[in-house]
């Protein structure tokens, strides 16, 4: 279990720094959701949309264990302030190359655009680790696990309103104008991390020294990269059920790919011939109340209606992590809850995919059900590592959790744009849902995953802990990685 050494002062400093992120996250998801209008606009083209992903994703995958290491080796606090000013950087720098150096280039795609998104995707590689690394380090444990939902919480609100934002902010300033935003969030998040004290390493064994009976050792400092990433790797497989969960949202990960890579061409693109409600009798009415209301705020109504389904997983997040804070956690069978709301995933997944042509209610549902899931799922699998794992271990750990989960996702990107132009996202979405749900399924009945939670089921402070996720859901109705 890991050792306290947040304290009252240090949570405040977190609260400070938090907020600044906040308005990071923002900034980021508009400049991505007018990147991905960008893409599909131009070259229509649900494989192109597939390169953008992966070249973003890929290097998330690749450089995480490297990432995991340094956040465990260098200041955090300027790990996060230069890989926030480098984003803003190469943001500024492909405008600048888009309207100044070849303004003809913002009719078509050029090359450099992936390349600036992939260095997006690079910095995100150590920004992420970071960020989760340094919460148990200023957090006092019995505020773990609500700062967890906390966190879920505020980022499905910011990520709900982004895309909304966004198709709004189009009417009014153009696409590349609009991206400049990133730098305004930039300075805005900032300026707090410049006065916030980060705990360093060093701090940390500092305090760890005073507390517990034997001294932290050096050793560390000197082990190589691959030594230390090895070391994360083997407290991963030495918590029994741990690596057979992360094996199952490994090929989750994999087989779910379409519904976020392709959700932009699906609607973009598959869908837009006419707008919300229109293919299902009945809500005639309804329909032309909403069509004119949206038409009135969205220029673009396809834009409008990738906002509101992009929005709607995010509420989804907003209303199950809300639920999270107010209400106490898992005690036992977490496992067997958790497989309860990852097949309720694929319910919602089923209805994204299984929805009729221009069905966008129904789009909209599946991907309401789907962002309900996630802060169940994800807040008590952080929630778990987070206690179990010491804390000069966080960083790499993570890392390690970070990678192998995803490590055949950017497969899983490439092919979704290939399968998408082959036989149609609709039926590759059916396709997939049904293998994830079989997927699942053997994993829960023929591996170890269900002994993945035994060690906070067994102690009784991870007990008090992860009690404030969902106590009250155990009684009336937890851990995966996506």
């Amino acid at each position: 279990m890991a050792t306290e050494v947040s304290t009252k002062k240090s949570f405040t400093h977190y609260l400070f720094f938090w907020g600044g992120q906040q308005f990071s996250l923002l900034g980021s998801n508009i400049v991505q959701f007018v990147l991905v209008i960008w893409i599909v606009n131009v070259t229509r083209s649900e494989l192109m949309v597939s390169v953008a992903s992966l070249v973003a994703f890929g290097p998330m995958v690749l450089l995480g264990p490297i990432a995991g290491v340094f956040v465990d080796r260098w200041n955090r606090k300027l790990i996060i302030g230069i890989t926030d000013t480098l984003q803003a950087l190469v943001t500024v720098g492909m405008l600048f190359y888009v309207r100044i150096i070849r303004p003809e280039t913002h009719q078509t795609i050029p090359a450099l655009v992936f390349v600036i998104i992939a260095c997006r995707g690079i910095l995100q590689a150590f920004h992420g680790p970071t960020v989760t690394a340094i919460i148990p380090t200023m957090v006092p444990q019995k505020h773990l696990s609500r700062m967890n939902s906390v966190n879920f919480l505020t980022n499905s609100i910011v990520l709900m309103i982004g895309p909304a934002l966004a198709a709004t902010l189009l009417l009014f300033i153009p696409d590349y104008l609009l991206m400049l935003i990133d730098v305004v969030t930039w300075a805005i998040a900032i300026t707090p991390l410049i006065f916030v004290k980060i705990p360093s390493l060093k701090d940390i064994k500092l305090k760890m020294n005073n507390i517990s009976e034997e001294p932290v050792s050096e050793e560390s400092e000197k082990s190589s990269f691959i030594k230390e990433f090895v070391t994360g790797l083997k407290f991963v497989k030495g918590t029994k059920g741990l690596l057979a969960f992360i094996l199952m949202a490994t090929f989750l990960n994999f087989l779910l790919s379409p519904a976020g890579t392709l959700l932009s061409p699906y609607i973009l693109l598959d869908n837009n011939r006419s707008f919300l409600f229109s293919g299902l009798p009945g809500l005639l009415t309804m329909t032309s109340n909403i069509d004119s209301l949206a038409k009135g705020i969205f220029l673009n109504e396809m834009q409008g209606m990738l906002a509101l389904v992009s929005a709607l997983i995010n509420a989804g997040v907003f209303v199950s992590s809300l639920f999270l804070i107010f209400f106490k956690g898992f005690k036992k069978k977490i496992i067997t809850w958790v497989m309860i709301f990852v097949y309720i995933e694929m319910l919602g997944y089923a209805l994204l995919g299984l929805s009729p042509f221009r069905w966008f209610w129904m789009m909209g549902l599946g991907m309401f059900m789907l962002g309900m899931m996630m802060p169940l799922i994800n807040v008590t699998m952080i929630t778990i590592l987070q206690i179990t794992t010491p804390l000069e271990m966080q960083g790499r750990v993570m890392s390690v959790v970070m990678t192998l989960a995803s490590a055949i996702t950017p497969i899983g990107i490439i092919l979704s744009g290939v399968f998408a132009e082959l036989i149609t996202t609709k039926l590759l979405m059916i396709s997939t849902m049904g293998m994830s749900i079989v997927m699942a399924t053997l994993f829960w009945v023929f591996s170890d995953l269900k002994h993945a939670a035994d060690k906070v089921e067994q102690d009784d402070v991870a007990q008090e802990l992860t009690s404030k996720l969902a106590e009250n859901l155990s009684e009336n109705q937890d851990l995966s990685e996506r």
